[in-house]
């Protein structure tokens, strides 16, 4: 499901990344990207969240995509380590 979302979103911008976006709202990444602990480098992620998956819309996949800078793969990354499910 994330993959028509993501290839929904990606040719509906027409494979533009955030830069070639002028005028667009930018998604905040602290608002999408998971904690990440200093010490391991590892996501830090809180146990609620880890037990219950997510569910992935479209605006979060969108986030996710200019998170990523266009790149589908990176955002799927993003979207997993958030907890989101597809």
């Amino acid at each position: 499901m994330l993959d028509t979302i993501i290839n929904g979103i990606f040719n509906a911008v027409g494979g533009a990344g955030p830069s070639q976006s002028a005028g667009q709202p930018q998604p905040a990444a602290a608002a999408t990207a998971p904690p990440i602990s200093a010490a391991t480098g590892n996501d830090v992620a809180p146990a609620a969240a880890a037990a219950t998956p997510k569910k992935l819309d479209q605006g979060t996949a969108k986030q996710f995509l200019m998170q990523a800078g266009g790149d589908k793969n990176k955002a799927r990354q993003l979207a997993r380590e958030a907890g989101y499910v597809f």
